[in-house]
């Protein structure tokens, strides 16, 4: 495939074989497997043979399956009940092309039956957006029995994707498009598929649905038509949570949750960098899908505020356990503050550099214009500044804290 090894293309072999029984002696089963990298193409090959009465959980639930249903008859029972099963593979790129290629030989002995299949696959990326795929496979024994498929699919934005295909099974041509939209986990994400799938001699198929995702459940609804015969179906998947004092109508609940609380109400919260949601008007919020075990950052948007609100922090990161939960506290409240305009005892606006203390409260640097902006403030408030060689000087002021956010105060004169 390669013109000659080289230091960056190692030959890699790995061989693993099993034996296992049961009670009985005579019920074995051997398996073998190698993989193998040489020259940038990877090899694989496995081989299992088992004993007439040798029992695993796939050929006990292929014949349970049977027995109660009548089922069981098709490829994948002859292969759990195979007595001998072998596979041979092989991947690779040629050198003088990207595209991918993977062979694949197949042989499945069940009671007096032999089947034996090849199949082929090619792949291959046109651009950044437009790939094609194709795929055949023959059955050795049997020349009626084969297929193939050819499709040329396209990349629309970020999460939409479409293809267009035709088929060859058992010498019946098909022909089939399909165009897709995922929705993602943000809440008001929105999702779509239409699909139309014809065979020779037998009437058109379609399918179109939609989903929307929103605070409380997956919404979804789609329609089938297929000779004139139309069918639809309304869904919604959701889930109900009581925790971290409240209680969330949500989307189907991952392996691990986050509970926010303290966020401001609708304020945006973020998970892992990507925007999930929006909290409610008590400002708690459902992550509904974290990883356990991994550290997620959450995070808050605080842009997306009503004014006069301030977190404790903005980001955070938690780790949750397997069908657990965690409780994130953005510690959001009111601050009270305003900006306040002082002035001296001649008129002239205070210089700014000077530490503006508030009695009982937070102080702050004075600004430009004379103005600081002060939180943390009361009903009736004093400040005092210590101007040096000028003395300490101080002003009384009012605050309402009703009033509209961060509000301008003054000028006040400070003497």
């Amino acid at each position: 495939l390669r013109p000659s090894p080289t230091p960056q293309q190692p030959i890699l072999i790995l061989i693993v074989a099993t034996l296992a029984s049961c009670q009985s002696p005579r019920s074995w089963k051997f398996s073998a497997r190698a993989d193998a990298t040489v020259l940038g193409a990877r090899l694989y090959a496995a081989s299992e043979w088992t004993s007439g009465d040798y029992f695993d959980l796939s050929r006990v639930s292929i014949r349970r399956n049977a027995y109660r249903y009548g089922a069981g008859r098709g490829d994948l029972a002859r292969t759990a009940d195979a007595t001998r099963l072998d596979r041979f593979g092989l991947s690779f790129q040629p050198w003088f092309d990207k595209t991918s290629i993977n062979l694949s030989y197949n042989r499945i002995k069940s009671g007096d039956r032999d089947t034996r299949t090849a199949s082929a696959s090619l792949s291959r990326s046109l651009g950044r957006r437009i790939s094609v795929f194709a795929n055949g496979f023959a059955d050795l024994d049997d020349s009626r029995n084969y297929g193939m498929f050819f499709s040329l699919n396209f990349q629309l934005g970020d999460t939409g994707f479409a293809s267009a295909g035709v088929d060859n099974s058992g010498g019946r041509i098909g022909y089939s498009l399909q165009a897709s939209g995922n929705t993602s986990q943000r809440q008001g994400s929105i999702g779509w598929t239409a699909s139309r799938r014809q065979v020779e001699d037998a009437s058109p198929q379609h399918s179109a649905s939609a989903s929307y995702r929103a605070p409380f459940a997956l919404l979804r609804g789609q329609v089938d038509e297929v000779g004139g015969a139309l069918r639809g179906s309304l869904s919604a998947d959701g889930s109900l949570v009581v925790a971290g004092g409240g209680m969330f109508p949500a989307n189907r609940i991952g392996q691990s949750f986050a509970i926010v609380r303290n966020a401001g109400p609708h304020s945006m919260i973020s998970q892992s960098g990507v925007t999930i949601g929006k909290a409610n008007g008590n400002g708690r919020a459902l992550l509904p899908d974290l990883i356990p075990f991994y550290e997620t950052e959450i995070s808050l948007d605080p842009t997306t505020l009503p004014d006069g609100l301030e977190p404790a922090f903005t980001s955070t990161k938690v780790t949750t356990g397997y069908r657990q939960g965690s409780v994130v506290d953005f510690g959001v409240r009111a601050i009270h503050g305003a900006v306040v305009i002082i002035r001296d005892w001649a008129g002239k606006a205070i210089e700014p550099g000077y530490l503006v203390e508030l009695e009982g409260g937070d102080s702050a640097v004075m600004g430009y214009g004379g103005e600081v902006y002060l939180r943390g403030l009361n009903g009736s408030n004093r400040i005092s500044i210590n101007r040096g060689p000028l003395g300490i000087c101080s002003a009384t002021f009012s605050y309402n804290p009703n009033a509209t956010a961060q509000p301008k105060i003054g000028p006040l004169t400070c003497q």
